[in-house]
């Protein structure tokens, strides 16, 4: 076994040492961090191999429902930096040495791009909602496009 989750809670231990989150699922392919309103998901693909982080708010919805809205974290780097770096997307990790370095470098960069997102950026979450309904609307219109 790869060892996942004692791997991700130790590059992710942060989190509850810095800004208060705790450990609320934990398992062989996900370690959940949450506080009372963020919530952060690292997961490794049964399948695919990929780990990857997502970071998410608790909303209500103006019926009173309670709901999360969750985000990539390599949409927040590409918000903030160049496209670059949010290419190389969710690390594959076969082996334990890769599984390693794939958890490491998603904790830093969820250290030096999300800072704001795991306290009080609701403004960057909007901002990222709204890029993701712009991205949404261009699929689709490519989509509807009859071909030539």
């Amino acid at each position: 076994m790869l060892k996942f989750e004692t791997t991700a809670r130790d590059e992710f231990q942060y989190l509850a040492e810095d800004f208060g989150f705790e450990i609320v699922k934990s398992n062989d392919y996900w370690v959940i961090y949450a506080s009372e309103s963020r919530i952060v998901y690292i997961m490794y693909g049964r399948h695919s191999r990929s780990v990857c982080v997502d970071l998410g708010r608790f909303v209500t919805e103006p019926d009173g429902t309670p709901v999360k809205e969750i985000v990539p974290l390599f949409d927040l780097v590409a918000l903030r930096t160049d496209h670059f770096l949010a290419a190389q997307r969710n690390p594959s990790a076969k082996t334990a040495n890769e599984l390693s370095r794939g958890l490491h470098h998603l904790a830093v960069l969820l250290q030096e791009h999300a800072h704001p997102l795991l306290t009080d950026g609701d403004g960057i979450f909007d901002e990222l909602a709204a890029e993701s309904a712009e991205r949404y609307q261009r699929f689709v219109q490519a989509k509807d496009v009859p071909p030539e």
